[in-house]
């Protein structure tokens, strides 16, 4: 995840040249479709949980198949975003608090 220094100057030029209306994207969102893009998914137990998931579908026609394993892909495709997100929240947070200045009392 080297080009993140990149894709956040980017996104800032874009904001500064589109000063007071909002962007296209959300930085968190443009962070998100590079990580996903980077990130394989097609590792063996993925592919096995499809293998399982088709026989459970095997009595559906073809295009109820589609239709469900689209609405699988689109779920697990919203869970993994949010799971990003979350993660990126909690990881900034718990920078802030390592690097919040403390009170100590002698």
């Amino acid at each position: 995840m080297k080009d993140i220094p990149a894709i956040v100057q980017s996104h800032m030029s874009k904001r500064i040249a589109l000063y007071g209306q909002e962007p296209e994207q959300p930085l968190v969102e443009e962070l998100f479709k590079r990580y996903s893009e980077l990130q394989s998914t097609n590792d063996q137990a993925f592919l096995d949980a499809f293998q399982k998931l088709y026989g459970f579908m095997e009595s559906l026609s073809v295009e109820a198949t589609q239709q469900a394993s689209q609405v699988v892909c689109d779920l697990c495709s919203e869970t993994e975003r949010m799971a990003f997100i979350i993660g990126l929240h909690a990881g900034m947070q718990f920078a802030w608090e390592v690097t919040e200045p403390t009170e100590v009392k002698l």
